[in-house]
This record gives structure tokens, sequence and C-alpha cells, in this order.
């Protein structure tokens, strides 16, 4: 489990449960793992098209829920995570023995890896341009 937190929130004493980010990672596909084998068992059949909208409506939302504060940085946790896309990749048929980079790129799909990334490329333009209303913006000096 995690650490118990006191906090206080609207006046009140709350105890909150704080998590290291390698656990959240874990939770998280966990959770995604969890979604894919119910997709696995409601599908008889699983096309690339059918695999991307369902992949992207119902498991990468739990894959990518607030990246930007947890995101991954060990090998071990990156993997845990990326794995998750690996398995949902086996599941359209044709593409089964293929390896995981032809098969994202049979499907069109990014991996988790290069999401990530692009996502904290586009926060950081954000911040840098000023694009957010941040009073104390640590990456541009006051004059």
């Amino acid at each position: 489990m995690g650490n118990l937190a006191e906090v206080y929130e609207f006046g009140s004493l709350a105890e909150v449960h704080v998590y290291e980010i390698d656990k959240h990672a874990e939770l998280a596909s966990n959770k995604a793992n969890k979604i894919l084998g119910m997709i696995c068992r409601s599908f008889d059949f699983m096309d690339g098209p059918m695999l991307v909208q369902l992949s992207n409506s119902l498991v990468r939302p739990h894959l990518e829920y607030g990246k930007v504060v947890w995101s991954p940085i060990n090998k071990k946790d990156v993997n845990l995570v990326e794995n998750v896309q690996r398995r949902a990749t086996k599941l359209v048929p044709s593409i089964k023995n293929l390896s995981y980079e032809e098969r994202l790129e049979a499907l069109k799909l990014p991996s988790l890896v290069y999401r990530r990334l692009y996502g904290d490329l586009i926060e950081t333009f954000r911040c840098m341009h000023s694009i957010y209303n941040v009073e104390n913006n640590l990456l541009t000096k006051d004059s």
C-alpha cells in the first residue's frame, strides 16, 4: 500500500494514501490489463481498426491519466506500462507473429514511450510560451 498522509481539506483533517510512482505504474497497468482481458473475452474476432478504437477508448486512458505528474522513469516501470500495449497488439490475429514495432507500424500506433515524450514536449512548449497562466514559473527567470 502507500503511506498515509494527513491533509487539511475544506477545514477538516483527511487521510490520503500517497503512492510512489512505481506503485502507481503498477496499479495503472494492472487495471489496464484487466480491461484488456475483458475486451479479449468479449470479442471472438479482433481486427486492427477495432483493436485501435477499443484500446484508445478503454485501455489507454488508464495508462495515460496524469502522465505529466507520474510518468515512469525507471526501465522496469516503463516496460510494465508498455507491456500492456504490447499484449494488446497481439490480439489481432493477422499481425500476431510480427515484432512489437512492426505491429505498432501496422496498426499506425505510437509507442507509449513516444506518446509520453510527445506530451512532455507539448507541456514544456506551453510553459515556455506562457500559454499557462502561472505566477511562479520555474522555467523562466523573473526580470
